[in-house]
């Protein structure tokens, strides 16, 4: 067993201990995951979120092929544990390591489908990455017929709003404008409509 592959066994047995069966249940329902819904096939183990984070700080080094693996999971846990490391990794990182980071997240979008997987990620490197960059690829997502893809645009922007860039916020209302409205983008694009008061949304 390599290194790599010990550590993301050990991230999986620490979440696998923090699950809680109960809480599972009660984030099945709050993520509409029944027949029909938007989180249909979504699997939750029933893990808190600051709990998610702090087991997160520990792998910030975990290599974006384990990343991957994390993001393939039905597990809703895994997915929100791999994109927390990925916002550290891209925080972290230089230059070289911030391109690979977005590239690979925009390789991904697939994967990150739900609006909490998206509100904890897209602000932090695709916004980020996008603040004095060109937009064109906010304009392919916002067109999306996927409905993540979409909300990925829409919520890139608050990096923008919030003083990222010199970029005027109405960059958000021209991206939340070619999304159309669903009930899993219309929180988003109020949110793009004022700054966030929090560091992080969730």
């Amino acid at each position: 067993m390599t290194p790599a592959t010990a550590s993301l066994a050990a991230l999986k047995r620490e979440l696998s201990q923090a699950a809680d069966p109960r809480r599972a249940r009660n984030l099945a329902w709050f993520f509409k995951t029944g027949k029909g819904e938007y989180g249909f096939g979504d699997k939750f183990i029933g893990i808190t979120v600051p709990e998610q984070r702090k087991i997160a700080r520990s792998y910030r080094d975990l290599q974006l092929a384990d990343i991957a693996k994390l993001l393939r999971s039905r597990i809703h846990e895994h997915r929100f544990t791999a994109l927390e490391i990925l916002v550290m990794e891209y925080e972290a990182g230089d230059t070289a390591a911030k391109q690979r980071i977005f590239d690979f997240y925009l390789k991904h979008t697939r994967r990150i489908n739900n609006w909490d997987l998206v509100d904890a990620s897209a602000a932090y490197i695709v916004g980020q990455h996008l603040a004095n960059r060109s937009r064109r690829v906010l304009y392919r997502l916002a067109r999306s017929a996927n409905l993540w893809e979409r909300r990925i645009a829409m919520v890139a922007t608050i990096a923008f709003i919030k003083g990222v860039s010199s970029t005027r916020p109405s960059q958000s209302r021209k991206c939340c404008s070619r999304t159309g409205t669903t009930s899993s983008t219309r929180p988003s694009a109020g949110c793009c409509a004022r700054p966030a008061r929090l560091p992080r949304l969730l």
